[in-house]
């Protein structure tokens, strides 16, 4: 039996020079921009990557008895499509990376990515359309009646998360350990919560008991709880929270799950280094750089831990960063520090598919500005 190595290596190639070609052809030069950023978020220059959705629809092409290379297609339809959700869910959830790179929105600006995301939807139908060269007008119509009434239940569903995104969990790096948060729910009568955690160590292991409760915590409209015994970073920690009402009974959530990497070392300035307001804009941050990191954000903190500046530089070859953020007045204190974030990680447990984000903060030093 063949494993899935085997068919992306078969199938995925002739799927990204379909990509290439389709997408060259769909814009116009003088909307390069555009062009840019579909090669940039389909990562077209990148032969890699699992793209699980068209890699099936071409799978099961063949496994009907039918030429899977007529169903490139339908395979970009798909592969738009999805990636169209994508760009939208990253604005609608404020995402500000997308497989260890700055989201198209963070990259683009929200109005640019916005635009981007349409063209991407519409530009899968044009694609679907281009079925007319292997099949018949029947086929052609029942396949666009289906992916139309697919893409509604996608819209319908991103609408459910984002209506009652507070029966979810989030999972973000909190210093040096794990911090899952949740929107306030929307009964009334919550009483307590059990955190559950459960590790892909500890999963990988098949033992009964690889889910453990790790707290109980009384409600009172708790909305985060920080995992101070998640420092481990050579493993992937799951989470998902049981809500118990005032009678006993209770739901689960959906799990989630985060990856923490070696923090950054910042080198300068040291703490409470004093600089003069007048010479803020000298101030050149330095840190060395974490294993397994892709990316770095620079953030700048006021006393109140208001952030009022952040850079993301997108070459990590530099680790070196002047200052451009607003006057500061003399007898402030600034707080910074460097998070850097790592590739996501794709597993699968239980038979649910994960996409993992991985990172870490370091520690925060104080600037005294006289």
């Amino acid at each position: 039996m063949n494993d899935l190595r085997h068919y992306q290596k078969k199938y995925l190639p002739s799927l990204i020079e379909e990509l290439r070609k389709f997408t060259e052809m769909i814009i116009p030069d003088k909307f390069r921009e555009i062009k840019d950023i579909f090669n940039y978020h389909l990562s077209l220059d990148e032969v890699g990557g699992k793209r699980i959705r068209p890699l099936l629809l071409l799978l099961c092409a063949e496994g009907a008895g039918g030429h899977w290379q007529h169903a490139l297609p339908a395979a970009t339809a798909i592969e738009l499509v999805h990636n169209f959700s994508l760009i939208h869910d990253d604005i609608e959830d404020k995402g500000e990376f997308r497989r260890g790179k700055p989201a198209v929105w963070m990259k683009w600006g929200l109005e640019k990515g916005l635009n981007a995301g349409d063209a991407m939807f519409a530009a899968s139908f044009r694609s679907l359309a281009n079925l007319n060269r292997y099949f018949n007008n029947d086929i052609v119509q029942k396949t666009h009646q289906i992916f139309i009434d697919t893409c509604l239940d996608l819209t319908f569903g991103q609408h459910i998360d984002i209506d009652f995104e507070n029966n979810g969990m989030d999972t973000v790096m909190e210093g040096d350990w794990i911090k899952t948060q949740w929107f306030p729910l929307e009964d009334s009568d919550i009483d307590f919560l059990k955190i559950y955690r459960f590790s892909n160590l500890d999963y990988n292991l098949d033992t009964l008991n690889f889910v453990q409760i790790i707290d109980t915590v009384d409600y009172n409209n708790q909305v985060y709880y920080v995992d101070r015994s998640s420092m481990l970073t050579d493993k992937i920690n799951f989470y998902f929270i049981e809500a118990f009402d005032n009678a006993g009974n209770s739901t689960l959530s959906d799990t989630t799950g985060y990856k923490l990497i070696d923090k950054p070392d910042l080198i300068s300035p040291v703490d409470y280094a004093i600089i003069q307001a007048q010479d803020i804009n000298d101030i050149v941050f330095e840190w060395l750089p974490s294993a397994n990191a892709i990316q770095y954000r620079l953030l700048v903190f006021n006393e109140n831990r208001e952030l009022i500046w952040q850079n993301t530089p997108l070459d990590i070859g530099y680790f070196t960063v002047h200052y451009d953020g607003p006057p500061v007045d003399a007898g402030s204190i600034l707080i910074w520090r460097v998070d850097s974030f790592g590739h996501d990680s794709e597993i699968t447990i239980e038979g649910n598919y994960y996409v993992i984000e991985s990172g870490a903060e370091s520690i925060e030093r104080y600037l005294s500005i006289e």
